[in-house]
């Protein structure tokens, strides 16, 4: 009897970063001669990701209606279900799925905080394991349930890589000055990602460098007061498709967001070339290793040290960190690394 070739990926919506990151793991599927069938629970958003499958699931909370939809995939032999995030891992364990090794992938910390979670999952402990996007994620995992598994998030290197903008385009397209040195805070402005922290720390940065520019990238609810703050030198660029291929505008990234599971925003402005400042904790840290630019305080002033030294960078500098970025890339979050990541997984069992 032939060995299945199919592995099925499970999402809850095709919303940011899931829309890229089911094509991410197809592709590295494909490369193990592996065939991935990928299905989203909810309805497709206004950019359905083409070829796969939308459930139309109105209610996500519904796990039984859920759990009697995916019944129909499990007349296919499957090598392994791959469940991203709790939602998708929950409704395939009660469908007619568990027959296939299955690998529930959390991408948050707490997937397993909650005790009645903890109480459920001891019900299908021999037929799931589970997986961090990041090492920190997987070892808060471990805490509950012994050995687990570290499947990146990543990102298909020459596509990104093909589809970036240079700084005079990006600048242009963004309608920012060609001399300026820019500072970029991308991702949504929520005051758990402490935009508020961003901005004073370029404002301290900003009254000792003459020719510096602040750029928001993203919307959210702390948007307005962070308006009503910033003045003339900061500019609010609001929702930018496909920002990643944008980053080359930027002459630095300030990501000041603690507690972060793994920092898709750290490892595309690496891709990029772009130095990132942060906490040197968490998943942004993993994703940079030595090549982020860490703060000794996490505070303004710490921030604003940080840019100064991005800002007095040599050429040959940056295009060192360019360089070494790129090959940290292609090292651990490509295609090629999801793909290792997946084998791995199959091999374990489930």
């Amino acid at each position: 009897m032939n060995e299945p070739k199919r592995i099925l990926q499970l999402c809850p919506h095709d919303s940011a970063p899931f829309a890229d990151l089911v094509l991410l793991y197809e592709r590295a599927a494909e490369s193990l001669g592996l065939t991935m069938q990928t299905v989203i629970l909810g309805s497709p958003s206004d950019h359905p990701i083409a070829g796969v499958s939308y459930l139309n699931c109105a209610d996500l909370s519904d796990t039984s209606a859920i759990s009697a939809a995916l019944d129909g995939y499990a007349r296919d032999d499957h090598v392994l279900v791959i469940c991203h995030r709790y939602r998708s891992y929950w409704a395939a364990v009660r469908s007619a799925l568990p027959n296939a090794k299955c690998v529930a992938v959390a991408h948050e910390y707490n997937m397993l905080a909650r005790w009645r979670r903890r109480m459920n999952r001891r019900l299908f402990a021999r037929r799931v394991r589970f997986a961090g996007v990041s090492r920190c994620v997987a070892q808060e995992l471990a805490a509950v349930t012994g050995e687990t598994l570290i499947l990146p998030n990543g990102l298909d290197a020459a596509e990104n890589r093909a589809a970036q903008r240079t700084r005079a385009q990006a600048r242009q397209d963004l309608g920012l000055d060609a001399e300026d040195f820019v500072v970029g805070v991308v991702g949504r402005l929520h005051y758990k990602k402490r935009p508020d922290l961003a901005l004073a720390a370029f404002q301290h940065f900003a009254a000792q460098i003459n020719g510096v520019h602040l750029v928001f990238v993203g919307a959210g609810e702390a948007r307005e007061d962070l308006a009503a703050w910033a003045g003339e030198q900061a500019t609010f660029a609001g929702v930018v498709s496909n920002a990643r291929h944008f980053l080359a505008a930027f002459d630095a990234i300030l990501y000041p967001a603690v507690a972060d599971s793994f920092g898709m925003v750290a490892l595309e402005a690496m891709d990029a070339g772009v130095p990132v400042v942060c906490k040197a904790e968490h998943g942004p840290a993993e994703v940079l290793g030595e090549l982020g630019f860490y703060v000794q305080q996490d505070t303004a002033r710490g921030y604003s040290a940080c840019l100064t030294r991005i800002h007095q960078l040599a050429p040959e500098e940056r295009t060192d960190l360019r360089v070494r970025g790129r090959r940290r890339v292609d090292r651990h979050f490509s295609v090629a690394a999801v793909a290792r990541a997946l084998n791995d997984a199959i091999v374990s069992g489930g």
